[in-house]
Order: C-alpha cells, then sequence, then structure tokens
C-alpha cells in the first residue's frame, strides 16, 4: 500500500484495526509507483461515500 507522506499511522490503523482513514493522492503517484524495480501491479483504489453507524 502506498500512501502520502504523514499518512502513515492511518493507514496502519485502517489496515490492520479496519479504522476509517481518509486521504487524496493524485492520479499521476500510480504510473511513478509501476517504475519502481519489483512493483508487478499497481491498482487504483477510490472509495466515496460514507458510513453511519447506528
Amino acid at each position: 500500500m502506498v500512501v502520502p507522506v504523514g499518512y502513515e499511522a492511518q493507514a496502519r490503523a485502517s489496515l490492520l484495526a479496519g479504522e476509517p482513514s481518509k486521504f487524496y493522492m493524485p492520479g499521476s503517484v500510480e504510473g511513478e509507483i509501476r517504475k519502481v524495480p519489483g512493483v508487478a501491479r499497481t491498482s487504483e483504489r477510490r472509495q466515496r461515500g460514507t458510513l453511519h453507524s447506528h
């Protein structure tokens, strides 16, 4: 998972504990990540909407 600088802890909590997180990265970042040695595939993830607990 690639996240913007400063969002590492938030991403870790989201991944490990299922906590919601919000951050944005420009689409051009995916092209840069594809160039990293050892990266076989990339996938953009977009999620819109909200979760409401009652």
